[in-house]
Order: C-alpha cells, then structure tokens, then sequence
C-alpha cells in the first residue's frame, strides 16, 4: 500500500457537488438530478453535515481551493453557497480561489453579488458554443443571446470569469470554431477550458451513437478543431498548459492544478470523491444516489486503498496531462517502497515518446509538448503496462 505521512501544509482543495439540473444533457454521465423542486434546504444541510463529519481529514493540510461543481450549482438560490462557505470558515484562512460553475440560465447579478460578498472569486461558465445550431445539436436549454447576456454580467463583476467550450460534437465544424474564437477576442476573458466531446456508453449520445444515428466529426476532423481552438487561442496570448486548458500569462485554474499535482482533495456532496495521503492513501466516494445522500451523508458509497503501483501510476497519468510534467525523482522518495528497477523500466518506457517529440527530458523531469498533450493517453497506455 501506499504509506506516505502528509507533512504540515500539504496543499488541500474542497470540491462540492450540486446535482441539480434543469434537464440532463445527452452527453452528461455525471451524478445529476433532474428536480422540479429543488430540495435546497435538505441539500445544504446535508453537506454541512458531511462536512462537520468529515473535516478532521484536512487536519494540517493547507487548504488552497474550493470549487462547487455540477450538476449546476448556479441553479440554487443566492444564499445556498454562501451558506456552505461559512460552515468552512474556519479553515479559509489562506485559499487562493473559490470557483463556482454556472449556467447562462441561472446567472443573475443577485448571486453574484451575494457569491463575490461570500468569497467567491472565479465562476466558470458553461456557454459550450456561440453558435445557435451548435447549442442546439448538444441538446443544452440556453441559447446563443443568453450566453451572451451571462458573460456580459460577469463581466462587469468582480470575479474572475474562465468559459467552458465542447468541440467536436454533433456536425461542430470550422466555421463554428472560429465564429467563438472571434467572439472570445472582443470578450477578453483570461481563462477558456476547451473540451473534446467524449461519447459516453450511458448517456444519450451514446445510445444513438451504437444506434449509427449519431453524426459526430471523424477523429481527424476533431483534431483539426482542437488545433484550430488552440492556434487561435494562442494568437491571443493564451498558454495551453493543459490537456483542455488554457490561461492568459499567469492566470491557472488554482484548483485544478492540484489535482494534476496529485494534492489531496475532499469531495462533498452526492458522488463526490476524495484523495486522502497520510499514513496510507485513500480514495472515497459518496453514492451518487440523491435519496441514500440525504438519508445519510457521511456515509461512503466506495473505499478504496491506493496501493504504491496504482498511486504512482495515477501521479504518471496527471503529469502528462499538463505542461508541468513529472520528475521521476520525486516519485521515487515519494514511493521508497517501489522497486528502483521499476522506475528504470518507466523511464525505458518514456524514450519513444522523447524520441518522436511528445515529451522533453531534462535528466529525470518529463514535459509533455503541445503535440504530447493530445497523446496523453496513449503514453498512459504505455506506462500502466510497466510493471
């Protein structure tokens, strides 16, 4: 097993999940629920519940993020989140970002006054596309002028603002492409995660999809897309310093970082997960069941034990997801019990990939290219057959 002890100040990030959806997209295969009404109160009693229960975990650790994910966490009143920030105030002390997702449906200047009053200081909005076929095509219940109107009003707030993109789906083509690159450039937002459509089994698109009733871009055609999101978000001074995002000079998403660094995390909520390091590595996750969450919410759906193998694997994974990399180094003191000959047999692995320009080497440190990047998984592939 692993058996790591987290020193004093291990960087720390709080995710909380809020399911609720006004309808379930067709290519959405996380734990949502599709509500009339809402059960606002329940939900947020639960969480400070979970919390009061569960926050003895982020003893001695340094918590640097929080980040309400969906679902659609804007869908709930103003004060909801405002609420569940104070159950944590008094490990706040030091965060560097507290980021809320949010729907162009459910974005009015009420909540985000009252979430930039709580200490919200970033909102990442879920606009997909500009284009009005597009939106259509992904089956998502706003559309082009709503979008519009949703960034205009963060604009004019206080808060950091990062928009969501999805390319590839249902006939995305080049025009559409740059019809949102053109109308990022007047906006002059700071930070754009852009997605590659994945297809699902359970959801939607993926029934039509094994149905043959599913018009998606060939491979080619999507990478075509991606390069041209990227070219042209680089011509505005952007950096792609991961798989799907990318950030003006200086501007990165704090907590999405920490994932990738491999920091832990406590996951709040109806299936949210959590990494806990001390004397063994941990992973939890809550049911994604809305009825057994509020039945209990301290109680975990899954627990598992990361054994030194699967956790430095998983370390290998993040750090080809970002320009940042990994240092094999690093990984042995931080997995002693690992044979050495087993980061030897890594590194023997990685040399193709040095070779064909995916990765740089500088003696044990290992950064992805901007061609690398899109190979992620294929040298993931490579590395969990090391043994």
């Amino acid at each position: 097993m692993s058996v790591i002890f987290a020193p004093e100040g291990r960087p720390a990030s709080i995710y909380v999940h809020i399911p609720f959806c006004e309808r379930l997209c067709p290519y959405c295969d996380f734990a949502v629920a599709i509500r009339k009404e809402i059960p606002e109160e329940d939900y947020v009693q639960a969480l400070i519940k979970e919390w009061e229960a569960r926050k003895y975990r982020l003893s001695g650790r340094e918590l640097v993020s929080v980040y309400f994910g969906g679902g659609t966490p804007s869908i709930l009143s103003g004060a909801a989140i405002p609420r569940v920030l104070d159950s944590f105030s008094s490990v706040m002390n030091g965060v560097r970002e507290v980021c809320v997702e949010a729907n162009p449906t459910s974005v009015t200047d009420e909540k985000i006054r009252a979430w930039a009053a709580a200490g919200v200081t970033r909102v990442s909005l879920g606009v997909q596309t500009f284009s009005e076929r597009y939106l259509r095509a992904l089956g998502r219940n706003h559309d082009s002028d709503g979008a519009l109107r949703a960034v205009e009003l963060l604009l004019g707030s206080p808060l950091d603002i990062s928009l969501d993109f999805i390319v590839g789906g249902p006939g995305n083509d080049r025009g559409e492409v740059e019809d949102d690159l053109r109308l990022l450039e007047k906006f002059g937002v700071d930070h754009v995660s852009a997605y590659q459509m994945t297809i699902e089994e359970n959801t939607a698109f993926g029934k039509q999809n094994k149905r043959g009733e599913l018009r998606v871009p060939k491979d080619d055609t999507v990478a075509e897309l991606l390069d041209q999101m990227r070219d042209g978000l680089e011509a505005m001074g952007f950096e792609q310093y991961e798989v799907s995002n990318f950030g003006r000079a200086g501007v990165r998403s704090v907590h999405n970082q920490n994932y990738w660094r491999g920091g832990e995390y406590l996951g709040l909520g109806v299936g949210a997960h959590s990494l806990s390091i001390s004397v063994i590595a941990e992973r939890r996750a809550n049911s994604r069941n809305l009825k057994a969450y509020l039945a209990d919410p301290t109680e975990a759906h899954e627990l598992e034990t990361l054994y030194d193998l699967d956790h430095c694997r998983e370390r290998l994974f993040l750090g080809m997801r970002s320009i940042s990399g990994f240092e094999l180094g690093a990984l042995r003191r931080q997995f002693p019990h690992l044979d050495n000959d087993y980061f030897e047999r890594v590194a023997t692995s990685l040399a193709p990939f040095v070779n064909r320009g995916w990765l740089t080497q500088d003696d044990e440190l290992y950064q992805p290219t901007k061609v690398g990047l899109y190979f992620s998984d294929s040298m993931a592939e490579a590395i969990f057959e090391v043994e």
